[in-house]
């Protein structure tokens, strides 16, 4: 059943990847993307989007679906075999062992969780998978945003939206399980609730982060004394990785404008 939550996900969630696409034309390359976050990411909607072959809901549900599968798969196409970005793809920034630490831990939790309903039904099996891959999925994209240096504007917009979208679909479970007489409310909706939670506030501190600084950076501009070289309003903000900071009390610093004002977070 549609309500405002959902439909405003579902929005932020095709913002998200319309901005991830614009990034990849407008550059023609696929720095500071990581290729392991869309594979994840990938395998959450196959998994999850089953009942597309076996079961019709609405135009706009199956639309949603296919949109969701189409587009990531696309991305992962054009990351692994399509130039100019394959060539242009930083794998060396890109470190995260997604198998070894992302899906076979979440698929042995999904099995561990059906074991415990003393149940085991492969669709549910895959859709308790998809749950909790999605909620480390964009660990990766993390990871190489801090390894590669700096954020641009349309990969933190991105990573924005996909945090918008997790925390509307929270609003939405929350809504159907109340509202709804026939919602199916059961233990593993409680634990995709804390995924989603887990998922949105890591989203969130990447994308309001940059933002507190840039904030910071010009709050210094307007109370320091005129410098001798210009600074930039509109630079990047820069990730340093923990081992390049020289504050204990900071573990990760950012770096907002050029010349002596630059602020530090």
């Amino acid at each position: 059943m549609m309500n405002i939550f959902r439909l405003l996900g579902d929005l932020s969630h095709v913002v998200s990847i319309f901005i991830l696409l614009l990034r990849l034309f407008t550059t023609r390359q696929a720095a500071g993307i990581s290729l392991k976050t869309q594979e994840m990411f990938l395998l959450v909607f196959v998994t999850r989007y089953l009942d597309l072959f076996t079961t019709y809901y609405s135009i706009y549900n199956s639309l949603m679906k296919i949109l969701y599968i189409g587009s990531t798969a696309y991305i992962v196409h054009m990351l692994r075999f399509q130039e100019p970005f394959k060539s242009k793809y930083d794998s060396a920034n890109d470190p995260f062992l997604h198998l070894k630490f992302g899906v076979l831990p979440c698929f042995c939790l999904a099995c561990l969780v059906l074991l415990v309903q003393y149940s085991f039904d492969v669709v549910e099996l895959l859709w308790t998978f998809s749950i909790f891959l999605e909620s480390i999925a964009i660990v990766p994209q993390i990871v190489m945003l801090q390894r590669d240096g700096e954020v641009e504007n349309l990969t933190s917009h991105y990573v924005f939206f996909m945090g918008a979208y997790r925390a509307l679909y929270i609003l939405n479970w929350i809504y159907r399980s109340y509202f709804e007489p026939y919602y199916r409310h059961n233990w593993i909706g409680e634990w995709a609730v804390v995924m989603l939670l887990v998922q949105g506030k890591t989203k969130h501190d990447l994308s309001a982060h940059p933002r507190r600084c840039c904030r910071s950076s010009k709050i210094l501009r307007q109370h320091s004394l005129p410098s001798a070289q210009p600074t930039d309003d509109h630079a990047p903000c820069s990730f340093l990785p923990p081992t390049l900071t020289h504050d204990r009390h900071h573990p990760i610093s950012v770096h907002c404008g050029n010349g002596p004002d630059a602020a530090v977070c």
